[in-house]
């Protein structure tokens, strides 16, 4: 007796999902914290000098080291309609270096330079349109 066994496929479910590394973070995620973590340990041995101020001191290091490990914290983890912060950044530069006015040209302003195209070249002695041959 033969016995016919169903077989299943699995379909992922989440193909547009970026994998987590590590501690359910992406590595986007990791890179971004890991950079301001960095910037928080250069700013805090940059500010050694304040602990000859005593306990204010320590607190302003503290806060100044901690400052860009937040911004990396909420770039990493904060989205807003379904983009992340850099994102935003980026397109709010994009933006703001576009030209903000416009000129209107009518077709009319076209047509009359390619008239002087043309009249330069009857001036010139080519009196063939452009793209055509002498026969």
């Amino acid at each position: 007796m033969v016995s016919h066994q169903q077989q299943y496929h699995i379909n992922p479910t989440q193909l547009g999902a970026p994998e987590k590394l590590l501690w359910g973070l992406t590595a986007r995620q990791l890179f971004i914290l890991a950079l301001g973590c960095s910037l928080g340990y250069r700013l805090w041995a940059a500010c050694a000098f304040l602990l000859a101020s005593g306990l204010a001191g320590f607190g302003i290091r503290l806060l100044l080291a901690s400052l860009p490990v937040l911004l990396a914290l909420a770039l990493a983890t904060i989205q807003l309609g379904g983009r992340f912060l850099e994102i935003w950044a980026i397109l709010l530069l994009r933006y703001w270096s576009k030209q903000k006015q416009t000129v209107w040209c009518s077709v009319h302003v076209k047509d009359r330079y390619a008239l002087v195209s043309a009249r330069e070249r009857q001036v010139m002695g080519n009196n063939s349109a452009p793209g055509e041959e002498g026969e």
